[in-house]
């Protein structure tokens, strides 16, 4: 697994996991309402772009240090990158069925 940023590891530890948690929440609702705004218009602007991946950026942040979290303890970072690969493998072998279908 790819390393995250050594600035976010400090931010992390610096707030902690509940308050890191409920900044990601918050960052998500901001990307959602961009997504929807993006998927609500036939031609996009760039501006709209700009928007979405500044949201975008936010919330890839906050995910890094949640992971970075999650994944102090021993047990809980195996857990997740189980759930991880499974997830991936779950979604190829969907890709593969409607390969397929067609």
């Amino acid at each position: 697994m790819k390393d995250i940023d050594p600035r976010l590891k400090i931010i992390a530890t610096h707030f902690g996991f509940q308050a890191q948690a409920e900044k990601a929440i918050e960052e998500m609702a901001e990307l959602m309402v961009e997504i929807k705004h993006l998927n609500s218009r036939s031609e996009n602007s760039a501006y709209d772009y700009v928007r979405f991946i500044e949201e975008l950026a936010d919330v890839k942040i906050m995910i890094d240090q949640l992971v970075f979290l999650v994944r102090q303890g021993e047990e809980c970072a195996d857990s997740f990158d189980l759930q991880t690969e499974y997830k991936i493998e779950r979604t190829l072998r969907r890709v593969e069925a409607e390969k397929e279908d067609v």
